[in-house]
């Protein structure tokens, strides 16, 4: 497995696109015998021109440079009018507390003949969406995921963070490491319940998702006999905050408020709120622990 984590956002351009799908062919949350996954929605589009595409993103005219970088990518992929199909899932996954568990859920996007296994996919790839504030801007909220992958012959999955998706009743957690879990169960259920073993496997993600996604590699690496389905191939995490001691300087040597303390107190109320941690108590002892009162 290779782990790349680049500072340019040149890759997150092929994650910008959101995917709104029109018709529904099923609805059903009962499980399935022999499946770690339950289907409980399903949403189908024909993909007969260009035009098709921009509509089923839910994008037409909104990012027109993007459109005309994009157009002739697309295009090339839209032969023979590809039937891709959008499964909404749930499982049982881990709780970021203790050993509960809890409802959690997100995407599984190809094209239809590929997961009803009448065609074998090129790969699998595992996308980590960036930070959201909104249930309509997270996988299964119907946001966030390119399209151009599912049509070019990928298994394309998705996790909802905690506090979206099964788990919108409960307060947002940028808590990586709970969110790595969660995608790597997603991912191996997967791989599973559609026969893609032996595909490659690449992890991608933007921002949050970057970081998350350096946090699945990591808890692979360590903990991967949980995950017995998953041999990850590659890993890009893009723009992720990755470097906490430029972060920490920079905010210690600035006369402003850097962005990135937004991010640092949403992930303290996460700790304190879901795991009981007062983050800022530890700072405080570890900082005079260090260097005196």
């Amino acid at each position: 497995m290779k782990t790349f984590f680049p500072k340019c956002g040149l890759l997150a351009l092929m994650f910008v696109s959101a995917l709104f799908f029109t018709g529904c062919d099923k609805n059903n949350d009962s499980p399935v015998e022999g499946k770690l996954l339950t289907v409980v929605d399903s949403r189908v589009a024909e993909m007969n021109n260009i035009d098709a595409f921009w509509q089923w993103t839910g994008m037409p005219g909104y990012t027109p440079g993007l459109q005309a970088w994009l157009d002739p990518v697309v295009s090339k992929f839209l032969e023979g009018n590809p039937v891709v199909e959008k499964q909404y899932v749930r499982w049982e996954g881990k709780a970021p507390v203790g050993n509960e568990k809890v409802p959690a859920s997100g995407i599984v996007l190809g094209k239809k003949s590929i997961l009803e296994g009448k065609e074998k996919a090129k790969g699998v790839i595992l996308y980590n969406h960036g930070t959201q504030f909104a249930q309509i801007e997270t996988p299964s909220g119907g946001f966030d995921i390119n399209g151009v992958f599912a049509l070019d012959g990928f298994v394309v999955l998705a996790a909802d963070y905690y506090g979206f998706g099964a788990t919108q009743d409960k307060p947002q957690a940028y808590l990586t490491y709970y969110n790595a879990v969660t995608a790597l169960e997603l991912l191996s259920a997967a791989v599973r319940d559609y026969g893609l073993q032996g595909l490659p496997q690449y992890v991608c993600g933007h921002s949050e998702g970057g970081m998350t996604s350096a946090a699945v590699a990591q808890e692979w690496s360590s903990n991967g006999s949980a995950y017995p389905d998953v041999k990850l191939t590659r890993v890009y995490a893009v723009n992720g905050p990755y470097d906490i001691h430029h972060t920490f300087s920079e905010f210690r040597d600035l006369d402003y408020a850097p962005g990135i303390i937004d991010g640092l107190a949403l992930a303290a109320i996460s700790y304190n709120m879901i795991l009981g941690e007062d983050l800022y108590k530890n700072f405080v002892d570890l900082v005079k622990n260090n260097n005196g009162e």
